[in-house]
């Protein structure tokens, strides 16, 4: 028997679908609206659970708002259950009453996978809960957010299978408990199976993944139907499920790769172009087998299919229009579109006077914030747009004059606070600035000032004290900058480059220095000198060496806050490391980008206080976008 084209397999199916969707309209209706009703209460009666067992904090009621938000979003994934509301036998309330139940469970393992492998949104498109605790600026660590939210899913499917059982439906809680036992022995053959499968041991992963987690939604509604209908069902629920999770690869081979875990198509399995001919495949023959079927079980399998999205598989797998990334993920010109976004955010977040505000707080959280305009905050943006030639001059001349009006004759600068003692690493940067500007102050003068200042270990002292009893806290961001502004004059003192060069090899400094937080900031800031400066401290060989061991850290984190992941985005750029292994940090980036194009507030600086800016965060996530750009 010839095979048919599928594109006459694909008309059937839609002519299906629409008839079925015609013909039990009012019960697809009726029976969502039940069952979402009856979803949000479980949800409702689960969060006041939750609540009661917190102490009064500000917080936690926007949190647990965010998480409803998000579990009332996630609900979605139970509706497509809905085309077999019409195959049910008598009444269908109680099936309606059980999948809200399931879909609890299910949404729960839902957040256990956002925790495990750290996903800040569903695919673009919602804010997690793990994404809503980091960009909030909680004092939790990645991995430990990431901890809550598996933690908050478990809760969430212990809640679930309570209610099945108080609600006497012993059988259906049993079922999805034991669906729930292989879906975790899928999660471990994921994370610590071959990293390159055989299609036969793929094949057993689907089985033991997907399949388990789309059955705690399909069992409710099963299980109250003719078993003559059933079995063509699960045929189709088979295949279904298999073309799923071959989509999800195809779409997630960044954050697999950077995480080490299976894909079919990193290991060599297909190709977007066989996966495409596979799937077209099997949905054909799982289509052909219902030939037989009751036309009322047919059609609302088709409806199944349609609404799985498998019935327009050339937009998931080929390239959709002009600009369009032939992988479907962040290409330039999405890149690009950030990057302008950002920009417009920095335009209008600049005071009219010139300055941009710093905001500091004793929380490293950043929370209860207090702002004051800032030279040195001002500088570092301005700096930083000036590196990757992005056109601000226009708009940003009054921020230029506002540094020139801070800057005292000798060079030092008037910040936030009147200081008895100026900062070297403020004056440097401020300075550095206003002479690539082209202002007109005795630079030179003040450079010489500058080198002559005394040094430890190689390393400039932070202020420039006006006596000498005083120890100073010695920090190498500080020469890093100081640096940056001596070599514009001319001056390359070989005591500092030989302190950099060992504060670069020193473990102490992996984790932040004494006044900038994010662990990646000393390389950074080293990253953004002249190369040829930049060379004289480290060859080119052990920066791409150092630039790679920092993105294995990235990956064993699983992600810095934004500021800590441009930073390692751009260290990986500037040492020439490839677009592809640096990508799964560009998607972080991409993702974490706020609707009005800046990126949240994170803490830069560190003291007494800590300090940080969203003008600052989206500056340097526009550097590594703009970086990766240029290095793709």
């Amino acid at each position: 028997m010839a095979k048919r084209p599928w594109s006459d397999v694909k008309s059937e199916i839609q002519t299906a679908s629409d008839r079925h969707r015609e013909a039990a309209k009012d019960i697809l209706k009726d029976f969502t609206a039940t069952c979402k009703a009856f979803y949000e209460g479980e949800l409702d009666d689960f969060l006041q659970g939750l609540e009661g067992g917190f102490p009064l904090s500000a917080d936690v009621p926007r949190l647990l708002a965010h998480l409803r938000d998000y579990l009332l979003w996630m609900s979605w994934t139970g509706w497509n259950m809905a085309n077999l509301a019409p195959l049910v036998d008598g009444d269908w309330t109680p099936a309606a009453r059980d999948l809200s139940k399931a879909i609890l469970a299910h949404v729960g393992g839902r957040l256990i996978d956002d925790g495990l492998d750290h996903h800040l949104n569903f695919k673009g498109k919602k804010e997690t809960l793990l994404g809503y605790i980091i960009a909030t600026g909680t004092r939790l660590s990645p991995s430990s957010a990431g901890a809550h939210s598996a933690f908050v899913g478990f809760c969430a499917y212990e809640h679930a299978l309570r209610r099945m059982r108080q609600a006497g439906a012993l059988g259906l809680a049993e079922s999805i408990d034991r669906y729930f036992r292989r879906l975790a022995i899928g999660i471990l053959r994921e994370s610590y199976g071959p990293g390159r499968p055989t299609s036969v041991e793929y094949r057993r992963l689907v089985r033991r993944k997907t399949s388990p987690a789309n059955m705690i939604l399909y069992r409710p509604l099963l299980t109250r139907m003719p078993e003559k209908a059933t079995r063509p069902i699960l045929r189709v629920i088979a295949t279904l499920d298999a073309h799923a999770q071959l989509i999800n690869d195809f779409h997630d081979q960044d954050d697999d790769a950077s995480r080490g875990q299976v894909n079919a198509f990193l290991a060599g399995l297909y190709t977007p172009e066989s996966a495409l001919e596979a799937i077209v495949n099997g949905l054909t023959r799982a289509w052909e087998t219902t030939s037989k079927c009751e036309r009322r079980v047919r059609d609302a399998l088709a409806s199944l299919i349609v609404d799985a999205g498998l019935i327009s598989l050339e937009k998931r797998f080929l390239p959709q229009g002009p600009s369009a990334s032939p992988t479907g993920r962040p290409g330039p010109e999405q890149v690009t579109r950030a990057i302008s976004a950002g920009g417009r955010h920095l335009q209008s977040a600049r005071l009219e006077s010139g300055p941009f505000v710093i905001y500091h707080s004793r929380y490293s959280s950043l929370s209860r914030v207090s702002g004051v305009e800032s030279p040195f905050l001002t500088a570092m943006i301005l700096s930083t747009l000036r590196r990757i030639d992005y056109d601000h001059e226009s708009w940003a001349s009054t921020s230029y004059q506002y540094l020139s009006r801070a800057t005292r004759e000798d060079g030092s600068v008037v910040g936030p606070e009147v200081k008895a003692d100026p900062n070297v690493d403020e004056a440097s940067l401020v300075s550095s600035v206003l002479q690539s500007f082209g202002m007109n102050l005795p630079f030179e003068e003040f450079a010489k000032r500058v080198a002559d200042l005394p040094t430890r270990h190689g390393l400039f002292e932070t202020w420039i004290r006006s006596t000498d009893e005083r120890l100073d806290d010695l920090d190498p961001c500080v020469s890093v900058n100081a640096l940056r502004f001596l070599h514009q004059n001319g001056i390359i003192p070989d005591d500092v480059i030989r302190g950099l060069r060992q504060a670069l090899r020193e473990e102490d400094y992996q984790h932040g220095t004494v006044f900038y937080a994010p662990p990646p900031s000393l390389p950074y800031l080293v990253s953004t000198l002249a190369p040829g400066l930049r060379s004289r401290i480290i060859d080119d060989k052990a920066w791409r060496e150092l630039a790679l061991g920092w993105l294995d850290r990235a990956r064993q984190v699983g992600t810095y806050d934004p500021i800590g992941t441009a930073m390692c985005l751009s260290i990986a750029c500037s040492a020439g490391v490839s677009g592809l292994q640096s990508r799964f940090l560009l998607n972080d980036l991409m993702e974490s980008q706020q609707p009005h194009g800046a990126w949240a507030i994170s803490p830069m600086f560190r003291g007494l206080l800590f300090w940080g800016s969203p003008e600052l965060t989206t500056v340097l996530a526009l550097e590594a976008l703009a970086s990766w750009n240029a290095s793709f």
